[in-house]
């Protein structure tokens, strides 16, 4: 699981940079934004020693964009990162090692885990396999 992990957050890095899409901010609603955010308060709340390994980002830059509010005007370099940053929250949530229960995904990101996987499912979409 470790490798995969490490692979998937290299993998993430590099394939996020190669894809710039000036659209991407625009395929996101502000309800996914919110769920987002919410994901990365999460482990924000939970950070440990392979915490920067699953997500690709170090803990300064995780908290820095755990209170970012993206607008139309922002350097898509910041949402690719945010982006990275909320794929890697919600996938090690969703399906890591230790998954949350469907219950505690409800309560964490206000939505329900289907919901939640459809987010995760459009995020892998821009070059990233969840």
């Amino acid at each position: 699981m470790f490798w995969k992990c490490l692979l998937t957050a290299r993998t993430a890095r590099i394939l996020i940079f190669g894809r710039t899409d000036p659209m991407l901010m625009s395929k996101f609603t502000a309800t996914d934004v919110s769920i987002m955010k919410r994901a990365l308060k999460f482990w924000v709340e939970r950070w440990d020693w392979e915490s920067e390994v699953l997500f690709g980002i170090g803990r300064t830059e995780f908290l820095s964009l755990s209170e970012y509010l993206p607008t139309e005007v922002d350097d898509m370099h910041v949402f690719e990162r945010f982006g990275l940053a909320a794929l890697g929250s919600l996938r090690e949530m969703l399906s890591g090692a230790c998954p949350t229960s469907e219950n505690q995904v409800k309560e964490v990101l206000g939505v329900e885990f289907r919901e939640a996987e459809g987010l995760l499912h459009r995020l892998s979409e821009y070059g990233v396999e969840a």
